[in-house]
């Protein structure tokens, strides 16, 4: 009776041991989560444009500004799941819908200044 009663208890452990390994599994996401940019889709309106980087100028007067050549427009829109691996390329946006078209500003460098949707967009990189 003390052998079964042994026994019982160690299948018992192992029973609890094979259950805990398997919350233990964790599987691997299928992006580089460390490249996230969850912070700056959250909290910045912003363009990726020529491997750029441009945020909103909220001290801009949009209005004065004259728009330029077309540039472009916007592939996609970012999320606060996505992820540089996949989604933060050229093209992209965090507060743009995708087809938004983007412009130079005349009389300043393609580089520095952006237009679009009303709002002038400043080089931050």
């Amino acid at each position: 009776m003390k052998k079964m009663k042994n026994g019982l208890y160690l299948l018992s452990w192992i029973a609890v041991l094979l259950v805990s390994y398997n919350f233990l599994i964790v599987e691997k996401p299928d992006r580089n989560e460390e490249n996230c940019q969850s912070v700056i889709t959250k909290y910045a309106d912003v363009i990726k444009w020529d491997d750029n980087t441009y945020k909103v100028n909220v001290n801009a007067e949009a209005s004065s500004v004259v728009k330029g050549k077309e540039l472009g427009q916007v592939q996609h829109t970012v999320d606060a799941d996505s992820c540089e691996d996949d989604k933060w390329k050229n093209g992209a946006a965090t507060a743009l819908p995708e087809g938004t078209i983007l412009y130079k500003v005349e009389n300043e460098s393609s580089e520095s200044v952006l237009f679009a949707d009303g709002k002038v967009y400043q080089l931050i990189q």
